[in-house]
């Protein structure tokens, strides 16, 4: 849960890269895992619709969706 948003994220293994997919208002978006730091993705495409990229930080249940310059779009509880 994101706020307001309702944003699912899953995470898995694809062929040995590690992949993120965020769904948010139907639209799927593909995240790469960022090599230089555990638990980000980024992609170039963003929820904000501004083609400035974004990036998704996880750590435990909490999840972070930022700009690639870190400005914070959404912060994120994992739903129990």
């Amino acid at each position: 849960q994101c706020g307001d948003k309702t944003i699912h994220i899953a995470v898995h293994n694809h062929e040995g890269e590690i992949e993120a997919h965020l769904t948010a208002d139907d639209i799927t978006y593909d995240l790469n895992q960022d090599v230089q730091s555990e638990g980000r993705f980024t992609t170039d495409d963003s929820i904000a619709g501004d083609d400035k990229g974004m990036a998704l930080t996880i750590d435990g249940d909490k999840a972070k969706i930022t700009t690639l310059d870190d400005t914070v779009i959404a912060e994120c509880t994992k739903a129990s």
